[in-house]
């Protein structure tokens, strides 16, 4: 069997040179951004990373006894250079004193952290000795050691959070108790110390001895990664979506109330995701040290998130190294040292994703917890492989009797998986494979295999996220079923033929399991079962279920009542589930095709609704945030491989019949196969599919009887866009023009490539090119550990493949999804490669195949990183975002007269503030509005990053996606939703209309916009069904809501003018074709094509006929971002040009008469049709915009 060795990796060899050829053309084809990014200033910024790690490298290289706190000052020194080089390089560094300013705002974030790392780690230090976990205290009981502070930190942060005393005095105290603890824990911390110089001395040797260049390039790539991510998380606030309405709005809430906020409508109401405490405790402790920096408390916090990275990089390197240790080839008894190239390829790889442009933008501009989760992930898998090496190293006399001094080990991993799980459920996926692996081990392949595929079965029974989509009940069901079959053999098997250790394996895994799950119910179960009080939730079924596999917090805002709106997921793109499609039809016939008269404003505060009144005739938004994520981030539709090349090859063994539908969904495959009939729409063809479909149950049945019903909803052409979506979903097609595979099915391939993401400059998705090798040498490493009967590799690859499909299933393949697989991936692939370069079994050809396919890795490893690192290069922070991290920067003062109304000064006191006024200046005016609000009249924010950076969190309603609003109007009824959002205490509505982006031009996401704006008929001249844009349209021209401010002229107008008004611009129109215009106005944008820019026309009359007016005034006020009393400011307008001057204004309303004059002198001169042209399109196409309006 050995013998097929040299043909799988030759075969292997092959197909890496195949895939580079063909799959390098599609991969830059698809990441057209690259080449821009070959600039000398990209480059520069890298060199001046490898310069800049110089310095702690070289004295590593040349110090035989190199001391820790040594290489630490050295670091430091080599960040302060680097950030001055990046600067220079970016050109944000503008007097001589900004780089002593940056040193300065460098070394208290560098200090501050690592003075809360080193009270982690003493904490740590003093738990396990107080405990005494350990009988000997090594390197590996250091790195545990500071795992376990990091842990009881966490649950201190929540404790604080629970008990509503989050203050930074009283984090404060615990700081420098911790340290005055350290001081008290000199002799013990002198031991780890001793290990960590222990450490760097036998790096010394081992650097000095051989492959010197691979060590250093390996360690200087580590050190820039640090550099570079240390520098850009130096930002004033967060800039990303997710960062902004989660992963540090939350923190920053709770930091800034002192804990969470118990019975609050919005964020913060309930215990948050447990790397929550992290980051909140960071922007209280941030808060005494704003007076000696401009530095704000969110960069701190962003700052403090980017060290998890650092702890993934360092304990995923030890992890390496102890699963290279397990898995080394044996002779005779005696264990072989670890492949040091194998090693090297897994740093690399560990490298390689941490750069990537999703492990990248996770940190740097997400700022996600899911590095975090990931952290105690590895720790996990760290102290759980270490007790995997004790075992095994053990003497076999010995080892009943020391078993008890090693099982802590296995022990502190169950913990670390209760608290990964805890941050994010689909850690999941990491305890099943590493349970597999133990397995395995304790009795054998078969039974590990048995297990895995119960796991698979499992999520087919649970129904977790996604896993509807790809594996039902029933289905799910018979998978468990087999696989219960499977691990009774291997039981069986197991017990008659025993392994060493059998009874103290099954101890140890019980143990394990117990701990486990003792984690989880007593950190997580409390809480779950108190928000099921609070909230008066009686199903108690669903507890196990949630405590398990759900968040530490149901009710985290938007997402969780998002989801809600289509708990089981179909991931097609136009439909809502099956079970509500006749009762929305009936809603849809009922209502909506109806326009009910609705009562004034004044006959409606008389009247009052009982719950059953307001709730009647409410519908679900159509589409789900799950669905829509699915859409981004994997893709609808097919991709069409063609039949010749590589990919066509391949794909024919497999399918090899022509014009065939192949799948595992009967309904997609039986709606594959009548194909013909989905061309036309037509009754009769319905009829047809009715008559196939009469003997089935599910979505497809539901669907075609839908279309016997047809409504506002639902129409003869959507009905049969469903079905075709829904076949090509759930089938796979051969043809004459080649294969049509779902994405879905391709999960990574298609991330890797891009084929199927709507941005093809969406870092977010970009894993790397060497992600795909790394899968390919995974199948290697499969076939090479079968042909050796290799038991050991059999069960870990087995176990890393079932996580994969588990993913698949509860994830749908979104890579970040699971971040611990890309762990396992690396390690898999390490095991591999030290098992074909180092197994003394193997001949001489097949070692010097493995030798070509390692050169092959290198070559990828390199160019990857070398372009990982020109991207992250391109996303250094210029303009004001780059000076602030020197807080030198320039800031207009507003004069008093017209020839000197602005002059530019440079500020050494550049902050958040600056800068925010700069990039948000349209959230200002509403900000200031909004800062004295009372706590009952709430705000419900969709798409903006307004909530961030409101005073009063009290009350805030998250509809990011606009599904509640489009929920709470959907009965069309003006005067209900009127008392429907009053009782929802919801006064102030505020939208980013550009929401609406993704579902107009993303394929398969068209309900997004569907729930955002409407459906329209083909010729978008007439509604269909009724979205929020629409609806909310009705609700002001019913008169029951006003516009409080806009920077978009189109919204202004759709919000503000009557309808008189709007007719004596656009025509005579009917009330429907006056909603419907209004809707279009508020979000021109979407309506504006170079084949039709009538309503762009429109809107330019509008604003020039009211411009000689106050109203005029006011819309160029609305549009510079500004709010004043332009009646006020219009009546002054004669003193002011009479010679009164500026000095009795405000700084706003100087900026915003000196432009009105200026644009009057130019339209008097026949020279504004220009400027006033650019001033509407700039208002109207811009990315930052708003829409407040409030409730009468």
């Amino acid at each position: 069997m050995k013998s097929l060795n040299k043909w799988i990796l030759g075969g292997l060899l092959a197909v890496f040179t195949i895939v580079l050829f063909e799959g390098g053309l599609s991969y830059f084809g698809n990441h057209s951004y690259y080449g821009d990014m070959f600039s000398w200033k990209n480059f520069g910024l890298i060199l001046s990373a490898l310069a800049s790690a110089t310095l702690p490298l070289y004295y590593l290289y040349t110090t035989p006894k190199p001391q820790f706190g040594q290489i630490l000052w050295r670091i430091a020194i080599s960040l302060g250079t680097f950030s001055i080089l990046h600067e220079l390089i970016s050109g944000t560094l503008i007097s001589f004193f900004a780089p002593i300013l940056l040193l300065w705002n460098t070394a208290l974030l560098l200090g501050v952290g690592i003075l809360i790392l080193f009270a982690m780690f003493s904490l740590g230090s003093r738990i396990t000795r107080i405990s005494k976990l350990f009988s000997h205290i090594g390197l590996r009981e250091t790195l545990l050691s500071f795992g376990a502070g990091l842990v009881a930190f966490l649950v201190v942060m929540q404790i604080l959070m629970g008990f509503g005393i989050f203050y930074w005095p009283i984090l404060w105290i615990i700081l420098i108790a911790c340290l005055i603890l350290a001081r008290k824990e000199k002799s013990h911390l002198n031991i780890h110390l001793e290990n960590v110089n222990q450490f760097l001395a036998t790096l010394h040797t081992q650097i000095r001895k051989k492959n010197t260049w691979i060590w250093m390039i390996l360690l200087a790539g580590s050190l820039a990664y640090f550099y570079f991510g240390f520098s850009h998380t130096i930002i004033p606030y967060p800039t990303a979506r997710d960062a902004n309405h989660e992963y540090l709005y939350t923190p920053k809430v709770i930091a800034d109330n002192g804990g969470i906020l118990r019975g609050n409508k919005g964020t913060a109401n309930a215990m948050p995701y447990l790397w929550h405490g992290l980051i909140a405790s960071a922007f209280s402790f941030w808060k005494p040290i704003t007076s000696i920096t401009s530095l704000a408390t969110d960069t701190f916090a962003i700052n403090m998130n980017f060290w998890s990275g650092i702890i993934v990089l360092i304990f995923g390197i030890y992890l390496i190294i102890e699963a290279l240790k397990f898995f080394a080839p044996q002779q005779e008894d005696k264990k072989s040292d670890f492949s040091q190239n194998a090693f090297f390829i897994a740093w690399g790889l560990l490298l390689a994703w941490l750069t990537s442009g999703m492990g990248a933008f996770l940190l740097f501009v997400d700022n996600k917890t899911d590095m975090g989760v990931l952290s105690l992930t590895i720790l996990a898998l760290f102290s759980g492989f270490s007790f995997l090496n004790l075992l095994y190293q053990k003497d076999k006399q010995e080892e009943a009797d020391k078993t008890k001094k090693i099982s802590v080990y296995l022990m502190i991993s169950a913990i670390f998986f209760g608290f990964s799980i805890m941050a994010k459920p689909t850690a999941f996926i990491d305890l099943v494979i590493f349970a597999l692996l133990m397995i395995g081990l304790w009795l054998n392949t078969t039974s590990a295999i048995g297990v895995g595929i119960m796991a698979i079965g499992a999520m087919g029974i649970v129904q977790p996220l996604y896993a509807s989509t790809f594996i039902n009940p029933t289905l799910g069901t018979i998978i468990l079923a087999i696989g219960g079959i499977i691990l009774a053999v291997g039981f069986i098997r197991g017990l008659l033929k025993k392994k060493p250790h059998f009874n103290i394996w099954f101890k140890n895994i019980i143990s394990w399991g117990i701990v486990f799950l003792s984690t989880i119910v007593i950190f997580k179960a409390p809480r779950l079962a108190y928000q099921k009080i609070i909230n008066n939730d009686q199903n108690w079924s669903t507890f196990p279920k949630t405590l398990l596999l759900g968040y530490q917090n149901e009710n985290l805002g938007e997402n969780s009542k998002n989801q809600k709106t289509d708990s089981k997921p179909q991931l097609l793109a136009t439909l809502g589930t099956s079970e509500s499609l006749s009762r929305q039809n009936t809603i849809d016939s009922q209502v909506l095709n109806e326009q009910s008269n609705n009562l004034n404003l004044a006959q409606c505060k008389q009247t009052s609704f009982d719950k059953k009144d307001l709730s009647a005739n409410l519908q679900k938004a159509p589409g789900s945030t799950l669905r829509e994520d699915f859409g981004r981030y994997v893709g609808f539709n097919t991709k069409t491989f063609k039949r010749s090349g590589v990919a066509g090859l391949v794909l024919k063994l497999f399918f090899w019949k022509n014009n065939h539908c192949y799948g595992i969904d009967k309904d997609g495959v039986l709606l594959c196969q009548n194909r013909e009939k989905l061309s036309t729409p037509s009754l009769a063809n319905l009829e047809a599919l009715k008559k196939i479909f009469e003997n089935r149950e599910g979505t497809v049945k539901n669907l075609i009887e839908s279309g016997f019903s047809l409504s506002g909803t639902t129409t003869l052409d959507s009905v049969f866009s469903d079905l075709s979506t829904y076949y090509k979903e759930h089938s796979i097609l051969t043809s004459d023009s080649g294969f049509d595979i779902p994405y879905r099915y391709l999960v990574p391939i298609n991330a890797v490539f891009n084929w199927s993401l709507q941005n093809l400059s969406s870092y977010y998705t970009d894993i790397g090119l060497v992600r795909i090798f790394s899968l390919i040498a995974l199948i290697g490493a499969l076939l090479t550990s079968l042909t050796q009967l290799n038991k050991k590799l059999i069960f870990f690859i087995s176990a890393v493949g079932c996580g994969r499909i588990i993913r698949w299933a509860i994830a749908a393949g979104i890579v970040w999804y699971g971040l611990g697989l890309m762990i396992w991936l690396l390690l898999a692939v390490a095991v591999f490669f030290q098992d074909i370069n180092d197994n003394p079994t193997n001949n001489k050809t097949t070692k010097e195949l493995g030798s070509w396919i390692l050169g092959f890795m290198v070559f990828l490893l390199t160019s990857q990183l070398i372009l990982n690192f020109l991207r992250i290069g391109s996303q250094a922070g210029t303009g004001p975002f780059g000076r602030y991290k020197a807080s030198t920067g320039r800031e207009q003062k507003i004069g008093s007269s017209f020839s000197d109304l602005t002059k530019t000064t440079t500020t050494y006191s550049f902050g958040a503030k600056n800068v925010f006024d700069l990039q948000f200046g349209q959230y200002s005016p509403l900000i200031e509005e909004l800062k004295n609000r009372k706590d009952e009249d709430g705000v419900l924010i969709a798409g903006t990053y307004i909530q961030y950076f409101l005073h009063n969190q009290k009350n805030i309603t998250l509809d990011g996606l606009l599904s509640q609003l489009r929920e709470q109007m959907s009965d069309y009824n003006s005067c209900k939703t009127y008392h429907r959002l009053k009782n929802n205490h919801i006064k102030y509505l505020v939208i980013d209309p550009n929401i609406g982006t993704v579902g107009r031009v993303g394929a398969g996401n068209e309900s997004l916009f569907h729930r955002f704006f409407a459906k329209l008929d083909s010729t978008e001249s007439k509604v269909q069904t009724h979205g929020a844009l629409t609806m909310l349209a009705r609700f002001a021209q019913d008169g029951y809501l006003k516009l409080f401010f806009t920077n978009n002229i189109g919204a202004k107008y759709a919000f503000s003018l009557t309808n008189e008004e709007l007719k004596s611009e656009f025509g005579s129109l009917s009330d429907a074709d006056l909603i419907l215009l209004r809707a279009k106005l508020a979000v021109a944008k979407f309506f504006i094509t170079q084949q039709d820019t009538s309503l762009l026309e429109h809107i330019n009359q509008i604003f020039i006929k009211r411009l000689d007016k106050a109203e005029g005034l006011d819309d160029l006020a609305n549009i510079l971002n500004k709010k004043i009393d332009a009646q006020k400011l219009y009546a002054q307008i004669p003193t002011i040009t009479g010679g009164a001057g500026l000095s009795n204004l405000s700084d706003d309303e100087k900026i915003i008469i000196a432009q009105y004059l200026i644009l009057g002198q130019m339209i008097k001169a026949g020279q504004a049709s220009t400027q006033i042209s650019q001033l509407i399109q700039e208002s109207i196409f811009g990315n930052s915009q708003i829409i407040a309006l409030e409730m009468l």
